[in-house]
């Protein structure tokens, strides 16, 4: 409940509260979307006397409290040490008060753009956004968006406003299992097919296969069974402890399948497994799935049958549990259990004043930002868990979240009603970056997670969610650098469908021209395992997998079309070929036509005929074959030439932040000592590989139609034009053996130069 003191400062005394919540005040867009305060927004002073006057002013209070939860991440922090700390760094700070579009129901024809302002629509929400500002400095998006504020769902039905997209007061000793019920029921009930089998349009969609001899846990029996045929589940996803804990093994599943026989073995499941069989058994749901007790551990055939089951197992469940505590490293404590599950295990609290008669309530952020500090989310086993699931319910420190198809739940704002296409500003508590119906903001494509199982509408949409998930999965952290595939082999499963292409180590054949154009935005390591005291490298260094970084392929840099230029042929380990098709997303009909101008590069000639003899035809292969999981060569019939690397570098403009740390463009120069090129490559690799001698292979790949705004090439000798950008891979070779070391761009002028020589590479 509200606290009843609504004494205010001078400052906010003069504020007329109500009508920000109204409708839009005092802010300004940027880059079409980004809100901020604009000129005429009431300043609240600096963030010190904020602070002070905290102490009796209740606005100036939850403004501080707004603060520490979007911009410190979140309530462990104390306002005392927030504002300290913050002062520190940026000297006197000034903040503003302003008002924004939140939340707006609207029908299924929505659009990118923001919603229109017209006349007060009843089903629409504003939020008092806290701005930030150092005196005489530019504009930062997340310092002008630094704290929200929102009214609560009694109140905003006293001004007229409905309650939907409004704050609700959250249980402070437990989270609400029976709102979780609620949300399970209105999704199965409202979004029908949309959340059952997901796809752009569900008539499209690859149907859910239900998994074949799985055991489940029957919660109202205590015991291990095979899920009858046609029985709800629900999943659980969780960080494995360190701590020892019972699983099922070959001696002890017999015994699990007799009726009772977890009653007495409860204390020795971990706690997270305790409460997840209490939570299915609250909402209703008779069956639980957990690896630990249903995946027999020490049985390697039965482990790798549900393995590579994992998108069914986790696409049948009604519901996935996903347990997100916060990470231990910031002083919260190793929590073992589902956060806030149990009395008393809430961590974070909800900040509510009254002010002006109005219930106002800071926010939690949205279920991306909640679950970003957490280790489940850092793991790559979780990945594919959560792509793969229809039905989400995260446990976080802040609340509960319930994520589908359509919509975003959460304890502390009323969304049940809401559109599947109602609009939602980016990152705030009901935005889902899930959604099929998503506005697909820009500079938001790379957070969103969804995955289709209907086939993508176009080849541009097909390649941009492929590369998507490869950057945000190789991100993540393995026990295991051997799993690298498995862990994300029912992610490509899903996409074979979608993007109607089979995958070979990772890479879509039908895009393999796009696909091969990833990029290191880590170290240059290759990725090794080692068995018995021996090291091996298992993946080729063709394919990001056999790569221990993380990469790139959405860099921004290859911005235009891929035409194909040279022939690609898989080998197998008995030495059998096939050639690839690899049609692409170039579309000679749609996109401008090489001209005049452009040069031929296409390698002249065929491939030896002592290979082309080996050559099988195209359909009696299936990469899922064993002889062809793992290819022992990617061949291209190709061209190859030399230049030159003499460690000169230029500038990557505003791609050189974060993305490209300890990275720098290479100059790539010709016989004449022209700047023809450039690649961009790890700090280290330049100090340890380039010598005197400075040359270096480069083979052909393709042809861009345009690339991103770089200092490339000298466009005094080499003048820009459309579809003059050569993508070229720079390799080690040894005959017609080869590996990739990184992939670049070189002028087509300097290609057809350096007179390139055509022949058969096999990159390993």
């Amino acid at each position: 409940m509200a606290q009843t003191s609504q004494r205010l400062c001078a400052v906010c005394t003069k504020i007329d509260f109500t009508q920000y919540f109204r409708s839009e005040l005092n802010v300004r867009r940027t880059n079409g979307y980004l809100v901020s305060a604009d000129g005429d927004a009431v300043g609240l002073g600096h963030l010190e006397e904020i602070y002070k006057r905290s102490n009796y002013c209740s606005f100036c209070w939850l403004a501080i409290k707004a603060l520490c939860k979007r911009w410190w991440r979140y309530t462990w922090v104390s306002p005392q040490e927030f504002v300290e700390q913050t002062c520190k760094e940026r000297s006197e700070i000034d903040c503003y008060i302003y008002s924004y579009l939140n939340a707006q129901n609207i029908g299924v024809e929505a659009t990118t753009s923001i919603p229109q302002q017209g006349p007060l629509v009843s089903e629409t929400a504003y939020r008092i956004s806290i701005g930030t500002r150092i005196p005489n400095d530019t504009a930062i998006p997340y310092l002008d968006h630094a704290g929200d504020i929102q009214l609560s769902a009694t109140t905003a039905t006293e001004i007229g406003k409905d309650r939907l997209f409004h704050g609700r007061d959250i249980d402070p000793a437990r989270v609400n299992i029976s709102l979780a019920r609620d949300w399970l029921s209105l999704c199965e009930t409202r979004h029908g097919q949309l959340c059952e089998e997901p796809a752009f349009e569900s008539k499209d969609a690859l149907p859910t296969i239900t998994p074949k001899n799985l055991f489940v846990l029957d919660v109202q029996n205590m015991c291990l069974c095979l899920l009858p045929q046609g029985g709800r589940y629900v999943a659980l996803s969780y960080c494995w402890s360190d701590k020892n804990t019972f699983v099922a093994t070959r001696s002890t599943v017999v015994e699990l399948l007799k009726p009772g026989s977890l009653k007495g073995k409860m204390s020795k499941l971990s706690q997270v497994i305790q409460d997840a069989i209490h939570c299915v058994d609250e909402l209703g749901v008779a069956y639980l799935w957990v690896d630990a007790l249903c995946i027999i551990q020490d049985d390697e055939e039965h482990k790798r049958t549900q393995i590579y089951q994992m998108d069914r197992v986790y696409g049948s469940a009604v519901l996935t549990l996903i347990c997100c505590p916060p990470d231990p490293k910031i002083g919260l404590g190793d929590y073992d259990g589902l956060p806030g599950y149990r009395i008393g295990t809430r961590i974070s609290r909800q900040d509510i004043r009254e002010v002006q008669c109005l219930s106002l309530l800071t926010t939690f952020p949205s279920v991306d930002l909640a679950i970003s500090g957490s280790r489940w989310n850092s793991r790559a086993w979780t990945f594919q868990e959560d792509r793969l699931s229809r039905r989400k319910l995260f446990f976080t420190e802040m609340q509960l979240y319930f994520q589908c198809s359509c919509s975003v739940f959460c304890e502390d704002v009323v969304g049940e009603g809401n559109s599947p296409s109602a609009f939602f500003y980016p990152g705030t508590t009901l935005w889902n970056s899930s959604g099929i119906r998503t506005s697909q903001w820009k500079n938001q494509e790379g957070a969103l997670t969804w995955l289709s199982r209907s086939p993508y509408r176009d080849p541009t949409e097909s390649i941009a969610s492929y590369s998507r998930l490869v950057d945000q999965y190789t991100s993540r952290q393995m026990s295991d650098p051997g799993d690298i595939i498995n862990t994300f082999r029912r992610i490509l499963s899903s996409l074979q469908h979608s993007m109607k292409t089979e995958f070979w180590v990772g890479l879509p054949e039908a895009y393999l021209d796009e696909a091969l154009l990833w990029m290191e935005a880590g170290p240059h390591v290759r990725r090794t395992i080692s068995v018995d005291g021996s090291t091996s490298m298992p993946f080729p260094s063709r394919s990001w997998a056999g790569w221990d970084t993380k990469i790139a392929l959405e860099s921004g840099i290859f911005e235009g079309y891929i035409r194909p230029e040279v022939d690609w042929f898989i080998i197998n380990q008995t030495g059998v070929a096939i050639q690839l098709t690899t049609p692409g997303s170039y579309n000679p009909l749609l996109q401008s036509q090489i001209t005049s101008s452009n040069k031929t590069v296409r390698p002249i000639g065929k491939p030896p005929k002592e290979f082309l003899e080996t050559l099988r035809p195209r359909i009696q292969v299936s990469s899922s074959e064993r002889d062809w999981e793992i290819p022992r060569f990617l061949a291209s019939w190709t061209s190859n030439a030399s230049f030159k690397l003499s460690g000169e570098t230029v500038d990557l403009g505003g791609y050189g932040g974060t993305a490209w740390e300890d990275h720098e463009s290479l100059v790539i120069s010709d016989d004449m000592g022209n700047f023809a090129g450039s690649i961009i490559m790890e700090q280290r690799w330049k100090a340890e590989s380039l010598t005197d001698s400075n040359m270096f292979e480069f083979m052909l790949l393709s042809r861009s139609s345009v690339m991103a705004e770089l200092t490339l090439f000298d466009e005094g000798v080499f003048p820009r034009r459309e579809w003059c950008f050569i993508n070229v891979m720079l390799i080690e070779r040894d005959n017609d053996q080869a590996r990739r070391l990184g992939v670049g761009v070189i002028h087509e002028d300097a290609w057809v130069k350096a007179k390139p020589v055509p022949m058969l590479i096999k990159l390993q």
